[in-house]
């Protein structure tokens, strides 16, 4: 609704009874939506106008698997002004309150603050991360318009290889291609998000990160040592983190993950340390004296380590590990081959790690919205490779109990979904999309069963299983509004799930 000028409030927000809402441009200041206006009108005509810069020769070389026309245009870093500090504050208050769910694994304060640095400052972080940074902002604040959010695209994108060659900027540089890669996937552009994806990887295992702390000493980290505990902490979350955003989508697409380690060569083994919290780090946790070796290794063979990984964030790799493993088995076994052992091998490390997660309702007072959306996403996606697993198993063993562990898994991903409206969180991790999904069809396919049995033995069970997906996808619905591979997931479900006219 454009305003019509008029003052002290313009006539379409007084129709409309909504004079608080009411943003005509004073004398002395602009309003957000006039400056954005005014950067995309800047924005285009520098578009146009500037040429490309050289590569430098201190640049990261990153691989590039299909032409560059099927990505944003690259284009020079900006030498406009900044947005007003009101607006970045503003803008950077809604990035970090979702920050956890897509990947972000900075320092928040110090990045906070080289954030607000200006233009040419010596510790302003790189154009490729800023504007990482700004087009989540927009995404998550649904502020903006389509050429805001494609300026910042291609802006970062198209500065990502230009990411000066020094220690902390391999550290940016990883965590704008997770950024990037992430907005790709939310938006339902899954082949640019693997592009990043690999990018991401390649940048992770060139600088070493798989080797910090490692026991192996002449393989350790190229990079060299950090500066301080936080350092060390960033480079080891950006290691896992890489590694959750890799492996759960590989397992969500059904596809090969691209940062994979042999069990044979110890220069291909991850011997990372499970990752703690960022503030952990700070303060010092992780001790001196820990060196880590075939850190996914001993966790598959259930062996101990000297971490013990019970961070929220470790358990969340320990499960997206498991969720690609259990995929990967369960898609590609055949009839004819004997697999059962390493399925009951994986059956027992899921539900043993679920046992170490908090229960997600007793969390509902705890007002920390970032760890209630990562305990939502663990719990679903160790019930989802349960679903999974023990279909699988029943498919081949016809084993009663493997059926009803088969259908009370997918129940608990959907009683979850449908349990998130008194949580009050606006964006979920994208991958979420899909597991509900796989959930929301396990049960439809339950009732499909179900409706070629007797209809009174059949009928009970039938509504207690629509009613759960009923719930479900009327608690999906505020994320469908902020994500898009979310949206298009919920419009499968109801496409599905609407002509079985199951009565309540």
């Amino acid at each position: 609704m454009k305003c019509d000028g008029a003052r002290p409030v313009c006539g379409k927000c007084m129709d409309r009874n909504i004079p608080e809402d009411c943003e005509y441009l004073s004398a002395n200041a602009s309003s957000e939506s006039r400056f954005l206006e005014e950067r995309i009108n800047l924005n285009k005509a520098r578009i146009e106008e500037l040429e490309s810069p050289p590569q430098h020769s201190n640049s990261i070389t990153l691989s590039k698997p299909y032409s560059t026309s099927q990505l944003p245009s690259r284009t020079t870093s900006p030498t406009s002004t900044d947005p007003p500090l009101y607006i970045t504050e503003k803008l950077l208050d809604t990035f970090i309150r979702h920050s956890s769910d897509i990947g972000f694994f900075l320092y928040i304060p110090t990045f906070r603050e080289s954030m607000l640095h200006p233009v040419g400052h010596p510790h302003r972080l790189p154009d490729a991360l800023i504007y990482a940074t700004y087009l989540w902002c927009i995404y998550l604040s649904k502020d903006g318009i389509t050429q805001d959010s494609e300026i910042c695209l291609s802006r970062a994108t198209g500065a990502i290889t230009d990411v000066a060659d020094s220690p902390h900027s391999k550290i940016h540089a990883i965590q704008a291609q997770v950024l990037i890669a992430t907005y790709f996937f939310s938006s339902n552009r899954v082949s640019e998000g693997n592009y990043f994806v690999m990018n991401a990887v390649a940048t992770a295992l060139a600088a070493g990160l798989h080797k910090i702390r490692s026991t192996n000493g002449d393989l350790r980290s190229t990079l060299p040592p950090p500066r301080n505990s936080t350092e060390e902490g960033e480079r080891i979350l950006a290691a896992w983190t890489v590694f959750i955003l890799d492996r759960s989508w590989a397992a969500n697409l059904g596809q090969t993950p691209q940062m994979t380690f042999s069990v044979d060569h110890l220069e291909h083994s991850l011997d990372t340390p499970w990752p703690l919290d960022i503030d952990s780090y700070v303060q010092g946790f992780l001790l001196q004296n820990i060196y880590t070796e075939k850190t996914l290794l001993k966790f598959l063979e259930n062996r101990p380590t000297t971490d013990k990984g019970t961070s929220i964030l470790a358990v969340q790799a320990k499960a997206t590990l498991l969720w690609e493993r259990v995929v990967d088995i369960c898609t590609h076994c055949s009839p004819d081959v004997d697999v059962l052992g390493e399925m009951n091998t994986l059956v027992n490390l899921v539900g043993a790690l679920k046992e170490t997660l908090p229960d997600l309702y007793s969390n509902m007072d705890v007002p920390n919205d970032a760890r209630i959306r990562r305990l939502v996403i663990c719990h679903s996606i160790l019930n989802i490779s349960a679903v999974r697993l023990h279909g699988t198993l029943y498919s081949r063993l016809s084993k009663s109990s493997s059926k009803n562990s088969h259908l009370e898994s997918a129940k608990a991903v959907l009683c979850i979904a449908a349990s998130l409206g008194r949580f009050n969180l606006r964006y979920l991790n994208p991958i979420i999309g899909n597991i509900w999904m796989e959930a929301a069809q396990t049960l439809m396919d339950e009732i499909a069963l179900l409706r070629r049995k007797s209809w009174a033995y059949s009928l009970a069970e039938e509504s207690e299983l629509g009613g759960i997906l009923r719930r479900a996808l009327e608690g999906m619905e505020i994320f469908a509004s902020t994500c898009e591979i979310i949206d298009i997931a919920l419009k499968k479900m109801r496409d599905s799930f609407q002509p079985m006219q199951i009565k309540s």
